[in-house]
């Protein structure tokens, strides 16, 4: 395996954002069930990066977020870095053109 990056979306996957949450609003709720842990495990291994839309303002309160409850360090970044893997709940897996159209149509 040569890359050993994984990226993993913030705001409903990491940070809980149970009412929703928006580039610039706090960061208000707890880690998802399972996050601390995983995570934890996973940088055993591989290099995470938190890949979130929100602004480069805000990553200082994801940063001590983060260390608040507990999670590995990893680096933060608003631009897609090449990684072996995106972890994100909005992601719709790619399979053929095809599917998609039917997703969505």
């Amino acid at each position: 395996m040569t890359n050993k990056i994984i990226c993993i979306d913030f705001d409903g996957v990491i940070h809980k954002a149970g009412v929703g949450s928006k580039p610039g609003r706090p960061i208000y709720d707890e880690p998802t069930e399972g996050a601390v842990f995983t995570l934890r495990n996973l940088a055993k291994e591989f290099e995470l990066v938190v890949l979130t839309s929100r602004p480069k303002e805000d990553f200082k309160k994801i940063e001590e977020w983060l260390h608040s409850y507990g999670f590995p360090i990893m680096r933060i970044t608003n631009v897609k870095p090449n990684a072996r893997a995106y972890i994100d709940d909005r992601a719709i897996r790619f399979t053929t053109w095809s599917d998609i159209v039917h997703y969505f149509l």
